[in-house]
């Protein structure tokens, strides 16, 4: 499928994204294990791209199939969308919402880790309580942006890379995986039309790790 990005009328411009949006996206790219070795003076150029990527490839979606229903959207795109009722993450730090697995794709949504989400939720005041109701399906639609970034093979966080290793002779660098993650919450902010990034649910509530075994490294 041909999802290239366009330029749209109906998403923000780069200098119109409010704090309420900047704010957790910047602090999502500082828990990037590479944070300190990013110039200071990019960092917002970085988020302000990642925001705008993952905000056009939605309108493009929506554009496309007439929806803004997730689970429809997985349909249309084949992915599975599975729940796990497991205790995932117990006894450790790692408590994703949900997890993407390219091959084949399927979406995993880990039943225990929302409704401990919800009951965080409910009795938290401000702005992450809204998306009470909506968890489930914000959780589909951040991890159809990676399905999206794995059929297209346009992966956000290679946006910019860092130089771990500089021999002259040869270089190694690495890219910064919390850009996709930014993009994958802003995917999910427009086709959801919530009021800011859904990454402030985790805010006080989760620590988020690396996924194990053979899930792709998109956990939410």
């Amino acid at each position: 499928m041909d999802m290239s990005l366009i330029s749209t009328t109906d998403s923000p411009e780069s200098s119109e994204w409010p704090q309420r949006d900047i704010k957790p996206a910047l602090g999502l790219l500082a828990t990037d294990p590479l944070f300190h070795r990013i110039s200071e003076d990019a960092i917002t150029g970085l988020i302000e791209k990642a925001l705008d990527i993952g905000d056009e490839r939605a309108v493009r979606v929506v554009e496309r199939y007439k929806t803004k229903d997730p689970l429809r959207l997985a349909r249309n795109f084949d992915v599975r969308v599975i729940f796990d009722i497991t205790e995932q993450g117990k006894g450790s730090a790692f408590f994703a919402l949900s997890s993407y697995i390219s091959n084949p794709a399927t979406i995993v949504i880990y039943e225990n880790a929302l409704r401990k989400c919800r009951e965080n939720l409910v009795a938290h005041d401000g702005l992450a309580r809204q998306f009470l109701s909506k968890l489930t399906n914000i959780c589909v639609a951040h991890e159809l942006y990676h399905h999206l970034e794995h059929q297209n093979f346009e992966f956000v966080n290679l946006l910019h890379k860092v130089t771990i290793l500089d021999l002259k002779v040869f270089r190694i660098e690495k890219s910064l995986s919390t850009l996709s993650e930014i993009a994958a919450n802003a995917f999910s902010r427009r086709l959801m039309d919530l009021p800011a990034l859904p990454c402030v649910v985790h805010e006080g509530i989760f620590d988020q790790d690396d996924g194990e075994n053979n899930v792709d490294d998109d956990g939410f």
